[in-house]
């Protein structure tokens, strides 16, 4: 059925190109009406489909250039790789991001294999003696790997896993909280993997709209309305320290106190990690002190032209970071030989394999940026702004966006997908309605955030299994509940932040929502693990 829908679609789109084509040989208009539309669609029909951004993103704008040259597929491909492509590769704004996110790869990639954050992680467990420290030894440990989304579960959960079995925590708990500080996390540092990548795509449109604001100073003003991921990380200590659970979660915790930590049926194994990053030689300063010469080096560079609190030159911002991740990974190099963690040869490999790694973001993020342009070529964002215009208020935006990705994301596992998608939208549509640039931005991530967190198929969904070894079902069916709650707390403050014009202080009216919703959940599908039963863990 499904592919038969999509031969349709395909060709219709040929007809009605050829039918367009014909209609403007004297006046070159790209006015596609509804069409315009159709390598976005396309785009997500092809990543639901196959589970795959890469190829989505590539046949959603080949197919919107196939309308465009009347379905003759030579001068698409032409038009493809001459007018779309070698554009976006060869200019100074997208090259610099490119470069910068390969050594964000190689800087992440030594941190990851070098032992400094397994023994930084380690020494947060040392004091764990009841049930809620065995869950903040969890959300703590996370943090402390917050350079890696997918590093995250798979170096924390083995060592907060034997607490947890200890003070009687469910697997599916830990699993919860591992897949919580991991994207929701990353999201929100600004000069790492993710901020480089919505930078990006933000830059990419904002270039196209004319908006003269700086993609960093943005990113920042998006970074308290960024709810989603605030209020997740709220959630684990909340739950810990309040001891309130509701649905499958409580089952499981209740089972857990019962004795039975893991849930019924086959139990996944855990993820192994590099065993180099074990040895004994490995100590946290290996990790803390080429942070420090990162984030040090950006200072250095930029804090005399008023950085971070004066907007400074985007060339040099990224010229600054690409500085700091190549000496903090020299740091890291220098102390991984000193103390005979590994051989000079083998972290130089590993930097290598880290930059490298970066290839499938290259690619993705590369493939987003045509299939913006051809957007852009067939008349997609003015086809959004003139259907949105007197037709949606304003302060509704946020909530549709968020809405909007959130389905996404669910469906293709992919939130990175999903902001390539939805940012090409997002921004003319807040320009349209005169909504707040930087609340648009926010739900986009917000909603591809949500829906990644939900979704089976997303990598940290399964790997915070893995690291927590809990079967990918139970983990998914426990963290649902807890997802969805924040999700709809989150649909909530986004509506009331677009009737208030993006007041900042609408984050505790969230907080408060999120603590109130806890508290009733609790009492309607769960209760407060007594006292009692806490005090019988052996």
């Amino acid at each position: 059925m499904t592919g038969s829908l999509f031969l349709c679609g395909i060709l219709f789109a040929f007809l009605r190109g050829i039918w367009n084509t014909r209609r403007r040989k004297e006046k070159y208009i790209m006015d596609y009406g509804i069409l315009s539309l159709f390598p976005i669609a396309l785009t997500i029909v092809i990543a639901m489909w196959l589970k795959n951004i890469s190829i989505a993103l590539f046949v959603g704008a080949f197919a919107g250039l196939m309308v465009m040259a009347g379905g003759n597929p030579f001068n698409a491909m032409m038009s493809y790789v001459v007018d779309h492509l070698v554009p976006n590769m060869t200019d100074s704004y997208c090259a610099e991001v490119l470069v910068l996110l390969i050594f964000i790869g190689g800087f992440v990639k030594l941190l990851e294999v070098s032992g400094g954050a397994h023994a930084f992680a380690s020494s947060v467990t040392k004091f764990v003696n009841s049930r809620a420290k065995a869950q903040m030894a969890g959300w703590v440990a996370g943090i402390m790997v917050f350079f890696s989304d997918i590093g995250s579960p798979i170096i924390a959960g083995p060592i907060v896993q034997p607490l947890t079995d200890k003070m009687k925590v469910s697997r599916e708990k830990l699993a919860w909280i591992l897949d919580t500080t991991a994207s929701p996390l990353s999201i929100l540092v600004p000069f790492l993997g993710w901020g480089a990548y919505i930078m990006g795509l933000m830059g990419t449109e904002f270039k196209a709209a004319g908006i003269e604001t700086a993609e960093w100073d943005m990113l920042l003003k998006v970074w308290p309305f960024q709810y989603y991921a605030l209020l997740s990380l709220l959630m684990v200590p909340l739950v810990a320290f309040t001891k309130k659970e509701f649905g499958p979660m409580h089952k499981a915790e209740m089972r857990a106190l019962r004795g039975q930590v893991e849930p019924d049926g086959v139990v996944a194994e855990a993820v192994k990690i590099d065993t180099d990053a074990k040895l004994e030689n490995s100590r946290p300063m290996v990790m803390i002190i080429p942070l420090l010469v990162m984030i040090g080096t950006l200072c250095f560079m930029l804090c005399p032209q008023g950085f971070p609190f004066k907007s400074v030159d985007g060339d040099q911002l990224r010229g600054a970071l690409i500085a700091g991740f190549v000496f903090g990974a020299a740091a890291n190099i220098i102390l991984v030989v000193i103390f005979k963690i590994k051989s000079f040869k083998k972290i130089c490999m590993d930097y290598v394999a880290g930059l490298e790694s970066i290839a499938s973001v290259f690619i993705t993020l590369l493939l987003a940026w045509v299939l913006s342009s051809v957007t852009k070529a067939m008349g997609g964002p003015e086809f959004v702004v003139n259907m949105l215009q007197d037709n949606v208020p304003a302060w509704t935006l946020p909530v549709i966006i968020f809405v909007a990705s959130a389905i996404i994301s669910f469906s293709t596992g992919s939130s990175w997908g999903t902001f390539s998608i939805m940012m090409t939208i997002a921004v003319p549509a807040a320009m349209a309605l005169n909504a707040p640039m930087h609340l648009a931005i926010a739900a986009v991530l917000s909603g591809g955030l949500f829906g990644d967190h939900c979704s089976p198929i997303s990598d940290t969904t399964i790997l915070s299994a893995n690291g927590a070894r809990c079967d990918l079902l139970s983990h998914v069916k426990t963290q649902l509940p807890y997802a969805l709650m924040v999700g709809v707390v989150t649909i909530i403050t986004f509506a009331v932040a677009g009737l208030t014009k993006a007041n900042v202080a609408v984050l505790i009216v969230g907080i408060v929502l999120l603590v109130a919703t806890v508290m009733v959940l609790s009492k309607i599908w769960g209760k407060q693990v007594s006292e009692k039963e806490t005090a019988n863990i052996a």
